[in-house]
């Protein structure tokens, strides 16, 4: 996708937006500092706007897309309805919903459906957000959502969810699962056999980093409980919020395995000590789970939640089973279930065989679809009055680093060099053309001002 578009990432860190130009093989660094650090939940600051407004307006940004909303303000969205600048809207979890992100309730559980638009502002005074209310802030992502021109979201259970609460998207979404590398495809096409389950105790595991949300409490009942004493044997390849220690934890009948690197390495682990099932008893409903996407790279049969992606993706998949998991003995009796039935486990391992994940590829083709789609749609506005000079630019580009972007990894160049050495790592960088107009234009924009 690099090749046909000029791509620039946006972020904030503190007081400072950050813009990153990233063209074929270049990557130039942007920094642009406020004078005050954006306030948590803020919906409009001017500052913000009008420093994104003339980055759009001296860059001549024809498309927007939002991945994510938290730290910034909801500027964007009327400063591209101003430019006619089509706006695509990437949902990554519930935050449009509510600002505490997982629709987890103060008694920790999974609201939505459940809790009416007074709990939910009851919930809201409770919390530690600086929020007033719920009203009000849905009110303006409803805003949002009729100032978008396509909503992208990874599953449509996170489609179903959304379109409770934004009945305006409907007729303008579309899921777009995510791809996956090349190591997960072919870990997937070189592991066939499974061992089945025709010894005990059956190794059950947890993957990543095991929290509230993610159903630490009930993982830990189950490791304890006596029901499944001496039929299971629990692991945690990854850590817990509250116990990191590597080594068995005697107090909780639990292996923690520790922090994995990478994929090859937790597969190995995972191969290594003879995994038969990986539990997901998260309590929220997951948009997508790249997870799970890994374990069944390594051909290993999941249980999971009836709840979000996970419910979806098995339902429609296979490659394991689904569960209310609000009760531990429900969770323990399936479990035994399970065990007594190695037939129904070497299915349910089997249907992984038949499991198609999507590749990198795909996906890129599909947002290039979305994105050629948006940009018939409308003739973008740019205001050159309202963009940056070549001397703001120029104090941007060198505020902290310039950097080449490699096949793998960034290679960066420090700042702290005086101007002449600026320059000569410029050109080697960028280019004659590139170098000797950014300074001439730099030059007469000096001599205007003096």
């Amino acid at each position: 996708m690099n090749k046909n578009y000029k791509l620039y990432v946006l972020q904030i860190v503190n007081n400072q937006i950050i813009l990153t130009e990233i063209n074929n093989s270049y990557v130039l660094k942007y920094i642009f500092l406020m004078n005050s650090q954006i306030n948590k939940l803020e919906f409009h600051n001017e500052e913000y706007k009008q420093i994104i407004s003339s980055i759009i307006d001296t860059f001549q940004i024809d498309l927007i897309h939002v991945h994510h909303l938290i730290g910034h303000p909801f500027d964007i969205f009327n400063i591209a309805k101003i430019r006619h600048i089509p706006i695509v809207f990437s949902i990554h979890d519930f935050y449009s919903v509510c600002p505490s992100i997982n629709l987890i309730n103060p008694n920790d559980e999974f609201c939505h459906g459940k809790n009416s638009l007074n709990e939910c502002e009851m919930c809201l005074r409770k919390s530690k957000l600086n929020l007033n209310s719920v009203t009000s802030w849905r009110n303006h992502f409803t805003d949002i959502f009729e100032k978008t021109t396509l909503v992208i979201t990874p599953s449509k259970s996170t489609f179903d969810i959304l379109n409770t609460y934004y009945p305006n998207i409907k007729g303008k979404f579309t899921i777009i699962g995510h791809g996956h590398d090349k190591e997960l495809l072919i870990s997937k096409e070189m592991i066939k056999k499974s061992k089945g389950i025709h010894y005990k105790p059956i190794h059950i595991a947890f993957i990543g980093v095991l929290s509230p949300i993610k159903g630490r409490k009930i993982f830990y009942d189950l490791a304890y409980s006596n029901g499944l004493r001496g039929e299971t044997k629990w692991s945690i390849f990854g850590i817990s919020d509250i116990h990191s220690a590597v080594g068995y934890h005697q107090n909780l009948n639990i292996t923690i395995y520790g922090k994995y690197k990478n994929f090859e390495e937790l597969k190995s682990l995972i191969l290594e000590n003879e995994v038969n099932l990986v539990i997901f008893p998260a309590k929220c409903a997951e948009t997508f789970s790249y997870t799970l996407s890994e374990i069944w790279a390594i051909q290993i049969p999941v249980l999971v939640s009836n709840l979000g992606a996970l419910k979806e993706r098995v339902e429609k998949n296979g490659g394991g089973w689904v569960i209310d998991m609000s009760e531990i003995k429900n969770i323990e009796n399936k479990i035994l279930e399970i065990i007594s039935k190695p037939e129904e486990y070497m299915a349910k391992t089997n249907e992984i065989h038949n499991i198609n994940l999507k590749n990198l590829d795909s996906m890129i083709f599909e947002y290039d679809s979305v994105y050629r789609d948006c940009l018939k749609s409308t003739i973008p506005l740019h205001f050159s009055y309202n963009a940056f000079t070549n001397a703001d630019l120029f104090k941007c580009i060198f505020a902290k680093n310039l950097c080449i972007l490699n096949q793998n990894s960034y290679r960066k160049i420090e700042s702290n060099v005086n101007l002449l050495g600026r320059l000569i790592k410029c050109y080697k960088d960028n280019g004659f053309n590139y170098t000797i107009n950014r300074t001439l234009n730099y030059t007469k924009e000096k001599i205007r001002n003096m």
